[in-house]
């Protein structure tokens, strides 16, 4: 008898402390978001990367901004102002009231202090800040800040004046992320790191980043528009773009902002996931490096790429081509002008014999297609260029055009896939990396804002941080310049020539295609995402039912050790009583 108790104590101990902490597993399960990368920078006024903008947005809110919740058009609307305020007739001072009753995540107040805070910063970062913000060009104006000064009217009340009497441009600056508000702090002029805290006032508190891994936030329970609906959100960093589109299928996460082509009909048939397409304002374009890639390499490399091909077999039709630095849907976006190169290899041919690249390798218009790949894949090719790569899809892209470059007797090097923060590094020529690092390599733009200065001041202006090709060409400055002041007729002029410039004539890139934008989600979880041809990820309007709690590890191995106790404990007591 007495084992027969032992083992009743045992049961008796085991059975609480297991079914207590299966009971303590319960807690909120949060929304699982899977992205490519994590933020590479929380300094907001250097933010110019996709993952650091949304990571941002969650947290921090503008004065202004662009509807991505309740309306098609995506029109501009007030957030911490109360309304658009008021402009002086000379359009160089505008009025604006601010939204009360707004508190940051830590529950200090917002007002007009936080604003000028803000601006005052806004402006050390353009003008004294040694190490320059990435988005300036957006902010600048000849080489001088737009904004002027900021001052307080009143507790709610801020005026702003400007240098250059730019009212349309500054209030639609007022909507980026540039201008976010965070809550004031006594040094301004230290930039933020990824292990700071993000204090604002939006509908997230952002909790943290581990690197390489994990986002978090949790909703601020206090926000002026009503407490989000989803409680908690992960961010899970899966760089690899079959594994998280995997992921999608199997349902371990519950949202991805793209899957691969592999994946799409899988997704599509699922009847749990809502997969939505639209086509999106974001470009894809080929981007040379001018300072390493002469002219009439640039042309006739342009001239080599089969777009059908890459968009047909590598993207399998979910992108739409355009060949113009501003894509369709933005303003006085175009691409009905001659010179911009199509597939023709005897025209990529042709430069190259008139450069006098062909013949210092015997190349000749009537050499075969072996006899130009021969040259490429021998020890001295016409030329021989590093590409660049940050993700699965974009290496994939680089050995297509590797393969087509060759029939033009030209080498691409496939260099060692890198971090995506090393690679923004390396095209802004920052962090003890130079934009000499790379030769050719693919790159992505989405618009802050739907004018076409956010297409190309920001990629081709000499002394933009984004410029990764170093093109610096004189007419091209002047249009961007004289396109701030000009009447709409003659600007919609300089944005033509400005595209037709980058297009056929200086070549800094080859425009391929804007983006399909897809929004793939798990319906059961979320819903009323606002999808937005910005490709921008926001998700304060969503609907949430909180996930299904998955498998606690051990559980079932915990009831069988409680089982098993207990069928012992009764052979015990049985054996005790046919003894006795």
């Amino acid at each position: 008898m007495r084992k027969s108790k032992i083992f009743l104590m045992m049961l008796v101990m085991v059975s609480p402390i297991f079914f207590t902490s299966v009971n303590n597993v319960k807690a909120v399960r949060p929304f699982i978001y899977g992205t490519m990368e994590g933020p590479a920078e929380l300094e907001y006024m250097d933010a110019y990367d996709s993952a650091s903008i949304d990571c941002v947005v969650q947290s921090l809110e503008t004065l202004y901004a662009t509807n991505l919740s309740d309306s098609p058009d995506f029109e501009m609307v007030p957030c911490l102002a109360a309304n658009f305020g008021t402009w002086s007739p000379d359009g160089l001072e505008t009025s604006i009231p601010l939204r009360q009753n707004v508190t940051f995540h830590d529950g200090s107040k917002f007002n007009a202090t936080s604003v000028k805070w803000a601006m005052d910063r806004l402006t050390y970062m353009l003008t004294e800040d040694p190490t320059g913000i990435q988005t300036a060009d957006l902010f600048l104006y000849d080489g001088e800040p737009i904004l002027n000064k900021t001052e307080i009217v009143s507790e709610y009340v801020v005026n702003m004046t400007l240098n250059v009497a730019l009212p349309a441009l500054w209030d639609i600056l007022l909507t980026t992320w540039v201008t976010s508000i965070m809550k004031p702090n006594d040094n301004m002029t230290r930039w933020l790191t990824l292990t700071d805290d993000l204090i604002g006032t939006g509908p997230f508190v952002y909790d943290g980043y581990v690197p390489g891994q994990k986002v978090t936030f949790h909703a601020y329970e206090n926000y002026w528009g009503g407490v989000a609906n989803i409680p908690s959100m992960v961010w899970q960093v899966i760089d690899d773009d079959d594994t998280r589109s995997l992921a999608m299928v199997n349902h371990e996460i519950h949202m991805i902002d793209s899957a691969l082509p592999a994946y799409t009909e899988k997704l599509e048939n699922d009847p749990s996931i809502n997969f939505i397409k639209v086509k999106g304002l974001c470009t894809y374009y080929v981007a040379y490096n001018v300072e390493m890639v002469p002219l009439a390499h640039r042309k006739a490399l342009s001239y080599a790429t089969n777009l059908t091909y890459l968009i047909d077999d590598i993207m399998e039709g979910e992108c739409y081509p355009w060949q113009s630095p501003v894509p369709e849907g933005i303003l006085y976006a175009n691409e009905s002008f001659d010179g911009v190169p199509n597939f023709n290899i005897t025209k990529a041919r042709e430069i190259l014999i008139d450069s006098g690249d062909a013949a210092s390798h015997n190349l000749n218009a009537s050499s075969t297609d072996d006899d130009w790949i021969t040259v490429a894949n021998s020890s001295n090719p016409i030329a021989e260029y590093n590409f660049t790569t940050h993700s699965g899809l974009i290496y994939t892209i680089g050995e297509a055009l590797k393969s087509m470059y060759e029939k033009i007797g030209i080498k691409m090097k496939m260099t060692d896939r890198i971090e995506w923060k090393t690679f923004v590094d390396k095209m802004n020529g920052r962090n003890g990396h130079s934009k000499n690092e790379l030769t050719i390599s693919i790159g992505a733009w989405c618009p802050d804002y739907n004018d076409p200065i956010n297409f190309i001041s920001p990629l081709y202006k000499n002394d933009s941080s984004s410029n990764q090709f170093q093109l610096n060409d004189p007419t091209l400055e002047q249009l961007m310049l004289d396109s701030y002041t000009a009447d709409p007729e003659d600007r919609q002029q300089m944005f033509n020539d400005m595209q037709e410039l980058i297009a056929a004539t200086t070549v800094p890139s080859y425009n391929l295609w804007q983006f399909e934008e897809h929004t793939v989600y798990n319906k059961d979880i979320i819903g009323n995402y606002p999808v937005n041809p910005f490709g921008r990820t926001y998700f304060y309007p969503c609907t949430f039912n909180e996930p299904p709690a998955p498998a606690v590890p051990g559980y079932e191995l915990g009831i069988m050790l409680v089982a098993s106790l207990a069928v012992v404990f009764i052979l015990l007591t049985k054996k005790e009583a046919i003894v006795r």
